[in-house]
Parts: C-alpha cells; sequence; structure tokens
C-alpha cells in the first residue's frame, strides 16, 4: 500500500470518528464531553493535520527517489 492510500485510508477512518462523535455530541452535552472534546479530540485534529503533511513530504520524497533511481 502507497503512502497516498494510507493517507486516505487515516482520512477515512477520522472522517467516520468526526461523523460518530458529532452524533455522540447530540446527546451528550455536559461538562465532561466538553472536556473530552478538548483532551481528545482536539488533539488528535492537530496530530491529524501534522501527519498529513508530513505523509505529504514522505511522499514527494519517495517520488523523487524512484525518479532519481530510474
Amino acid at each position: 500500500m502507497g503512502v497516498k492510500a494510507n493517507q486516505a485510508q487515516i482520512n477515512r477512518a477520522a472522517k467516520e470518528l468526526w461523523i460518530k462523535w458529532n452524533s455522540t455530541r447530540s446527546k451528550w452535552q455536559d461538562e465532561n464531553a466538553r472536556k473530552f472534546e478538548k483532551q481528545y479530540l482536539d488533539r488528535l485534529r492537530a496530530q491529524l493535520r501534522m501527519s498529513e503533511l508530513a505523509l505529504d513530504h514522505l511522499d514527494m520524497v519517495l517520488n523523487r527517489v524512484r525518479r532519481d533511481c530510474q
């Protein structure tokens, strides 16, 4: 599986998580829900953004290596 395919798989899983979280959040509206979102999900969003940038860079590097080796 290539970098882009793995990145797409991560994006699909994240999208599914956010859909399920929004559904849960519509029923769970107390301070604990806000704390959970801040402590875990906000951090996860930031980490997913960083991993997407890293995977984009890795894909670029690997493509350059492939071209150089041809």
